[in-house]
């Protein structure tokens, strides 16, 4: 259901009604690759909208993006890092950036933030920290380290206190 709803997001559809509806009419080739189940005449059924609607409910926004981000991380393993090094090479290399997401809300004034961590070279976000509205990047910095020390147990981001 996953790659369903990741296909739907890709094509441009972020409203959960949206998502839905997309799921909804994908073609047979799509819910064949996804693993939907045959129906009794053998074609692809796709999940029923209650239960799109449930899973969404029951995923939570940081559980799901810090899910996969370790998917992500551990296809992206650069392998051990060793100290001194053998001969000249490059280190894995992690750029983290903070963006307001969505649009600004009227009443509150205050907009989403995210925080991320990516690889360089696969551009893979391997980790994000959404930000509370009353604080900003700085305190979740931290935490966003310890997360990737989690995936990188052979790199250490966060010097062990």
């Amino acid at each position: 259901m996953l790659a369903l709803f990741t296909g739907a997001v890709l094509c441009g559809n972020t409203a959960v009604e949206d998502v839905t509806a997309w799921v909804h009419a994908a073609p047979q080739e799509v819910l064949a690759a996804a693993g939907c189940r045959r129906s009794a005449l053998g074609a692809r059924v796709p999940p029923h909208p209650d239960t799109v609607a449930r899973l969404f409910a029951a995923l939570g926004a940081q559980a799901l993006a810090s899910h996969a981000g370790a998917y992500l991380a551990r296809r992206a393993h650069p392998g051990p890092v060793a100290f001194p090094l053998a001969g000249p090479g490059w280190l894995p290399a992690i750029a983290v950036d903070g963006k307001a997401c969505g649009v600004r809300p009227a009443r509150t004034g205050s907009s989403r933030t995210l925080l991320a961590a990516a690889v360089h070279g696969t551009r893979a976000v391997i980790a994000e920290r959404l930000i509370g509205p009353k604080t900003n990047e700085v305190p979740e910095f931290a935490p966003l380290l310890r997360e990737l020390n989690e995936y990188y147990p052979t790199a250490t981001f966060v010097p062990e206190a």
